[in-house]
């Protein structure tokens, strides 16, 4: 949830906002382990699919069957993911200075 929360705040960060990428990176991650608790919260009562959990960064409802994920990958997802994680590292060697690339891999856990 974190490593998503990181590539969608990656893909998503524009420069043209006047705002930091670690800034602006941490609120996706912190919004993705707030939908995961959200989700997992409601265990112990009746769950339905379409039932609303919040609010994504521009506002649209975010409903269960949104976030949920299947733990079972195949090969060209796992190849894929992979992937994206490479380009994440890559993009965050182009923007950040050493230091704050430094911060964001300390504060994720994202060490190789």
């Amino acid at each position: 949830m974190v490593l998503y929360g990181l590539i969608k705040g990656v893909n998503s960060f524009k420069i043209e906002k006047n705002s930091k990428l670690s800034t602006y990176v941490a609120r996706c991650v912190e919004n993705e382990i707030l939908m995961h608790l959200r989700s997992t919260k409601k265990l112990n009562s009746e769950v339905y699919l379409n039932e609303p959990i919040g609010k994504d960064k521009d506002g649209n409802v975010v409903v269960l069957q949104d976030v949920l994920e299947n733990d079972e990958r195949s090969i060209e997802d796992e190849v894929d993911i992979k992937m994206r994680i490479k380009s994440v590292y890559e993009k965050m060697k182009s923007i950040l200075r050493d230091r704050e690339r430094t911060i964001i891999e300390f504060r994720f856990g994202l060490g190789r």
